[in-house]
């Protein structure tokens, strides 16, 4: 039976940020069994605590579900609390503090510094993610926030050899389409996947232009709320039919999206499976 949910992935960006492993679990669960099978993450996320949570996740459906996770910025190192004591302290230290919003403003993309990344930063990185994933091989390993050519030629070669032992099954990078735009065709050639914010135009632009790559869009729905929908799609199903929309599009890659309210996955699923094509 087809799973029209194959194209979807869910983002551990905010889960660290939860209020407890249980709510995290529970979260998890429902995106799974409505049929997410992709989950994304990053060492970043949460100091570890984000892979540390799907890797709790996934350790009886490891062969049943892809992960991505990435690496070259930031401390990899994890939190020294386990995730039952950091989720909690952590959410109730920012309700104490208040969480402030950012003032709304006009993204103006830029162009990423360049710095090195070494065989040393790479292995590190790997080795612990695997620890804190609870797996052996990593579907799809990005460098995060960076260009191919960041990548120095020894932790390149390092890279290659991880793949070839299936250690990792697929390269590439993850930042904003503006970078992945930027990037020559000698660097997208070294790697596999181009994960990056949707934009209608670059995104399109991009996959005419490596059609050979697997493409992972992330961010449509940021913006829904500037936007315009047809009169038919109710106002509750528009993040739905946004991320329908995204995955026509991309049909031979996937959509990430996320969140943290169980009835909001629940809501943004259903609505999705109405409008798919």
């Amino acid at each position: 039976m087809h799973n029209v949910f194959e194209q979807l992935g869910f983002g551990g960006a905010s889960l660290s940020s939860m209020s407890s492993q249980h709510a995290v679990t529970k979260l998890l669960n429902i995106a799974y069994e409505n049929g997410i099978k992709h989950f994304d993450t990053a060492p970043l996320y949460g100091r570890g605590y984000s892979e540390m949570l799907i890797g709790g996740f996934i350790r009886n459906k490891r062969q049943h579900v892809t992960i991505t996770t990435k690496f070259g910025l930031g401390n990899t190192e994890t939190g020294k609390l386990p995730t039952v004591l950091a989720l909690p302290l952590n959410y109730w230290n920012k309700r104490i503090r208040g969480i402030k919003t950012p003032a709304p403003g006009i993204y103006e993309p830029q162009l990423l510094s360049h710095r090195i990344i070494t065989k040393q930063d790479v292995e590190s990185s790997l080795n612990r993610s695997l620890g804190r994933l609870n797996t052996d091989y990593i579907d799809y390993y990005l460098l995060h926030e960076g260009r191919p050519s960041f990548i120095h030629d020894d932790a390149m070669h390092y890279l290659m050899d991880m793949k070839q032992k299936g250690v990792v099954k697929n390269i590439g990078i993850a930042t904003d389409a503006f970078n992945v735009q930027a990037c020559s065709e000698e660097e997208i050639n070294k790697i596999d996947v181009l994960q990056y914010s949707y934009d209608s135009t670059i995104s399109l632009q991009l996959r005419q232009q490596y059609p050979n790559k697997l493409h992972i869009l992330h961010s449509c729905i940021n913006n829904v709320a500037n936007e315009t929908f047809p009169k038919e799609v109710a106002a509750v199903d528009i993040a739905g039919y946004k991320l329908a929309k995204c995955a026509t599009e991309n049909s031979n890659g996937k959509v990430l999206f996320s969140t943290r309210r169980s009835q909001v996955l629940k809501s943004n699923l259903t609505a999705y499976k109405n409008y798919i094509q």
